[in-house]
């Protein structure tokens, strides 16, 4: 009897797809702070941006949330 699919391909490629949307969504940031919208959350660069923290790090914004290395 053959496997069936867990999912994982499906789940990997939707992540895939949402991280791609928050790049694109950062690029316009970039380009125009007023294109972020309210249902984002907080902007990048602010406590509790939603947007992953390695892409705000593509983008060369930082994670105000992280912790400093260098006081840990």
């Amino acid at each position: 009897m053959p496997k069936r699919n867990s999912g994982s391909v499906r789940r990997r490629h939707k992540v895939q797809a949402v991280r791609e949307a928050w790049r694109s969504v950062v690029a316009d940031w970039q380009r125009d702070v007023a294109s972020w919208g309210e249902e984002l959350g907080p902007a990048p660069g602010t406590i509790g941006c939603l947007c992953p923290p390695d892409v705000l790090a593509e983008f060369g914004v930082g994670d105000p949330g992280a912790k400093d290395p260098a006081l840990v």
